[in-house]
């Protein structure tokens, strides 16, 4: 009879937390009380901004961050844009929707204050300079070839 009982006290929570009904295992309707948590950082940007909004803000303050890890210090949104190659005015854009949808920050350093944030971001700043780095050489060989094959056709011709 003990074993009985136990499955029907799960059965009975279960089915309760679907359907709405009061469960007689818990009282209260099968839902059971969850831990508080704080916010993410996402939430708080829909709270405040909306789903567009947070999501172009968190694009920025990862350009942001990325950005700060490369240069060694705080960037203007010029250097933002600079650094990722885009306009001076969706980046100005972007950075607009970032202070609609966190009013309480100045900058996104916050965002990513943790140490393994940073590390991160340093990983991903670095391999962007890899690839900046791999294409200029790529480019400069490829000025080279040119050359190299108009020379060729030069000296064929005379």
């Amino acid at each position: 009879m003990g074993t009985d009982m136990k499955w029907q006290r799960t059965q009975a929570a279960t089915c309760c937390q679907y359907t709405g009904v009061i469960c007689p295992a818990t009282g209260n309707g099968g839902v059971m009380a969850k831990a508080k948590r704080p916010p993410t950082w996402l939430e708080v940007g829909i709270h405040h901004g909306g789903m567009r909004a947070a999501i172009t803000a968190m694009s920025y303050a990862y350009t942001w961050a990325v950005t700060r890890e490369a240069l060694g210090r705080t960037p203007s949104a010029e250097e933002v844009a600079q650094w990722w190659g885009a306009s001076d005015r969706t980046t100005y854009r972007d950075q607009a929707a970032f202070r609609k949808a966190f009013p309480m920050l100045d900058d996104p350093a916050r965002i990513y204050a943790t140490d393994e944030a940073r590390e991160a971001l340093a990983k991903h700043a670095a391999f962007g300079d890899k690839l900046d780095q791999w294409g200029k050489e790529r480019r400069e060989r490829r000025e080279q070839d040119g050359v190299k094959a108009f020379l060729l056709q030069a000296d064929q011709g005379a």
